[in-house]
């Protein structure tokens, strides 16, 4: 692991370090650029794609219909564009950029996409070694009409809880609302040197970023309205968090066992508090509470700085840390 890379600027000071120019140059030079457009009614597989019609008339290189197909092909150094318009989640199993060539998936200039959950679990599954990826530009949501109806509901009132556990009682509604998740990270190894940047999660069963990763980085990231979920539900080392607008969930930021060396900075954090349907050591049952950030486990040596965290009336409130050395808290309100 090395924990030099500050991001894509990273690519050039690995390049620069250690006599590598040589090789970073080399393997930069052989980084491809590709599409996805849900467009195509045929994939552009002998690099015929056309950007300006958005179909395979050509001469922009390869272009598939879906996120995954890319996903599937991508080296370090690649880039994937996606195209504007609505597309069903990805998963992978190792996935792995480098320091001087990351992996990066953004959304195309001035276009909008939107990964919907809807039948299936998760917009973005990274399994086993996740590693110097990039995340840029995209909405993750779930159109059912399910997650609505159940954020509407109190689970505190006798009505909406019984009304909740008859739909929880169809398995398929249960296993649904286990599994629909933003982003998750579940490799045996923590994921690491990941960035999302700008994207908005939202409008979930579950949590936005959930799993254990080092050195990643959260950047200007809009998440809210996760029913029964939280925000965050991390741990890992060396994460930065910066930028973040982090509301109307379960708990902002959810950090199981800790974030450590962490800088937690400029983010907006409210209104994280709620109901739940929670397993308790001898059964399962309503749980109240909700926390701006919390963290079950010491928080050693990490930053929280010119956050804004407010509304966060019953649970753990704003800010609670666990016992930890080095923590530094200051000019948040």
């Amino acid at each position: 692991m090395q924990s030099g890379w500050t991001g894509e600027t990273g690519r050039w000071k690995q390049m620069l370090a250690g006599g590598g120019l040589l090789l970073a140059l080399t393997a930069t030079a052989e980084a491809a650029t590709y599409y996805v457009d849900r467009n195509l009614t045929t994939d552009c597989t002998a690099g015929n794609y056309s950007i300006a019609n958005r179909n395979c008339s050509g001469a922009n290189g390869k272009a598939w219909s879906t996120i995954q197909e890319a996903v599937n092909v991508v080296v370090p150094g690649d880039t994937v564009f996606v195209r504007g318009g609505v597309y069903a989640g990805f998963a992978k199993s190792s996935l792995q950029g480098t320091a001087a060539a990351p992996i990066t998936f953004r959304t195309y200039p001035g276009e909008h996409v939107t990964l919907d959950t809807k039948g299936g679990c998760y917009g973005i599954l990274l399994q086993g070694v996740a590693a110097y990826l990039v995340f840029d530009g995209f909405e993750i949501t779930n159109t059912d009409p399910d997650v609505d109806w159940a954020r509407g509901l109190d689970l505190t009132n006798a009505t909406d809880l019984a009304a909740y556990l008859a739909w929880r009682s169809v398995p398929a509604n249960k296993d649904k609302e286990r599994c629909n998740m933003g982003v998750r990270m579940s490799g045996s190894t923590a994921a690491n040197h990941l960035i999302f940047r700008n994207m908005e999660i939202h409008n979930l069963f579950e949590t936005g970023f959930s799993g254990s990763i080092d050195f990643g980085q959260f950047l200007n990231n809009h998440v809210h309205e996760l029913v029964f979920g939280y925000g965050w539900y991390t741990n890992g080392d060396s994460n930065v968090a910066r930028g973040n607008r982090v509301h109307h969930n379960q708990y902002g930021f959810h950090n199981r066992t800790g974030w450590t060396n962490a800088v937690v900075e400029n983010n907006i954090i409210y209104n994280n508090y709620g109901s739940q349907w929670c397993c308790g050591s001898d059964a399962d049952r309503v749980a109240t509470g909700g926390a701006g950030y919390w963290t079950a486990a010491p928080a050693t040596n990490t930053v929280f700085r010119n956050n804004v965290i407010f509304n966060h009336p019953i649970g753990y409130g704003g800010l609670s840390l666990h016992p930890g050395s080095g923590a530094r808290v200051y000019n948040n309100t």
